[in-house]
């Protein structure tokens, strides 16, 4: 008798019936083959989280580089990098609506509230620099030339209200009495009549740009100092609400308005200095036209 079944191959019952063929006769349904596990599918969004990664480290090291920038935390091998960069000065402190060299920091001050020792956090640093007017000469033509003791300036009830209603939330500081003396950066006081050249704060766009605002007198400036710290940028750039600039010479306690050589920092005029305004523009684009 045969041990297989004709048809599909099957081996045969005792009783000679195909377990397949004639399973309908035995009262049982046929064998199937059980079929292979399928296989998990492959992930996808690799690539949106990889990218998403590498956005996250280029933020972090702008604001890295923005805290050693500024001398709020010490690295000495990339501080050296932008010294001979020609991005920062090796000195002294200072303060202004463009980044050159600092005056000397006197030995002895005496400030005249107590100094801000709180300590660092992860809001951006609030300092820009003064310029000498032996410096300006190569770098801008003086327009103008205001005595501190002649300029209106702004209390630090004026400079805080001010800079909080254009929608700038970050702590405001001060290095500069209106002597033209230098101390060390103290937080100012939102109801104090007390007057300074120089006001900074910072800000942090929705893209994550860091800014310096800079009140000069009774004069705002923005310094986007991601774009400025960029090495793809080759022209520094300011956001201004006028053509010109306003520096303070600390040595000499005065004011001067200038107009930068074109080649050398590009004055991008808006309509206003507020969060709106910086979240949107687009830095080296086109200027304001009234």
């Amino acid at each position: 008798m045969a041990k297989y079944c004709g048809k599909c191959g099957s081996k045969l019952e005792q009783n000679g019936l195909c377990p397949q063929c004639d399973a309908y006769r035995m009262n049982r349904q046929p064998e199937t083959p059980r079929p292979e596990p399928a296989k998990p599918p492959k992930k996808k969004g690799k690539a949106k989280i990889i990218a998403a990664v590498i956005v996250l480290l280029v933020l972090l090291c702008a604001a890295f580089g923005a805290l050693v920038y500024f001398d709020v935390i010490k690295v000495e091998p990339i501080n050296n990098f932008f010294i001979s960069a020609g991005l920062k000065s090796d000195g002294d402190k200072a303060h202004s609506s463009e980044p050159a060299q600092k005056p000397d920091k006197p030995d002895e001050t005496e400030p005249s509230r107590k100094e801000d020792t709180t300590e660092p956090t992860t809001e951006a640093p609030t300092e820009t620099f003064t310029v000498e007017e032996s410096i300006i000469g190569d770098k801008a033509e003086i327009v103008n030339k205001i005595k501190a003791d002649d300029a209106s300036g702004l209390t630090e009830a004026q400079a805080y209200s001010l800079l909080k209603d254009r929608g700038f939330s970050g702590k405001i500081k001060t290095e500069y009495t209106m002597d033209g003396d230098y101390i060390d950066a103290i937080e100012i006081a939102e109801d104090s009549d007390e007057k300074h050249p120089v006001y900074n704060t910072y800000y942090s766009d929705k893209n994550g740009g860091v800014w310096i605002i800079t009140l000069v007198n009774d004069r705002i400036f923005a310094n986007p100092f991601s774009y400025n710290t960029d090495e793809y940028n080759s022209l520094t750039v300011f956001v201004s609400e006028t053509a010109t600039l306003l520096n303070y010479d600390g040595k000499a306690d005065m004011f001067y308005e200038i107009e930068p050589d074109e080649n050398a920092l590009m004055i991008q005029k808006v309509k206003s200095i507020d969060s709106d305004t910086l979240d949107e523009i687009e830095v080296g684009g086109d200027s304001y036209d009234e």
